[in-house]
């Protein structure tokens, strides 16, 4: 019977590659089918049932330590797996979704944009109306501040009028009157702002200067 060659140490410097389950498996088969005896056959049968049985008791041990461990890892194991799942089954759902808008939204694009269209309409006529209303209220005010001679107020009111009217409004014939009413209003109060100066540049000041020429006399 030939003797089985003794493993050689590898050269200085090089390290035998770890060993894998994979290459332990083909060794246990190599030795295997090249023993030329039953003998050693059932010597490597014995070694790998004793080594068997050493890593299932190690491994019942490691479990019976570890068994509350093992259980938190297996729980939370279930609760990922369960919210992926559910995620999964979410994010097909919005993507089902977005395809039917998608579709949806092709199939009524002309519609969509004559329904934008008459929205923006409508906010423009409400700003009209808005302002128009605005405008109207304008007279009232002027009087309320000219007749308390509130002059800075007034003037305030009727140049922001005056704006309105010919900006967005310029081309509202409805409000030609009252545009024509604001102009005279503008020419009122330009004359009564100008009268209102001359009283107090040189009727209060010569006659407050006179009183006091006859005081001193």
């Amino acid at each position: 019977m030939a003797s089985i060659p003794a493993p050689t140490k590898p050269p200085r410097g090089v390290k035998n590659p770890k060993e894998t389950s994979g290459n332990f498996l083909m060794n246990v088969i190599r030795t295997l089918s090249t023993s030329e005896s039953n003998e050693q056959r059932d010597r490597e049968k014995a070694k790998l049932e004793k080594d068997y049985q050493k890593c299932d008791k190690e491994l019942d041990e490691l479990i019976s330590q570890h068994d509350r461990d093992l259980g938190q890892v297996m729980q939370s194991f279930a609760r990922v797996s369960l919210l992926v799942n559910t995620s999964r089954a979410k994010v097909s759902c919005v993507k089902e979704n977005l395809l039917a808008c998608k579709t949806l939204l092709s199939c009524r694009r002309d519609e969509l944009k004559k329904l934008w269209l008459e929205g923006v309409e409508h906010k423009h006529t409400l700003q009209l109306l808005e302002e128009i209303s605005q405008l109207k209220e304008v007279p009232a005010q002027l009087s309320a501040h000219l007749t308390k001679k509130h002059y800075l107020h007034a003037t305030q009111v009727l140049v922001s009028a005056l704006a309105l009217g010919g900006s967005t409004l310029e081309d509202v014939e409805a409000l030609r009157e009252l545009r024509t009413q604001l102009e005279a209003s503008k020419q009122q109060l330009y004359s009564k702002l100008l009268e209102e100066l001359t009283r107090h540049i040189y009727i209060e000041s010569t006659q407050e200067l006179l009183t006091g020429l006859q005081l001193g006399s």
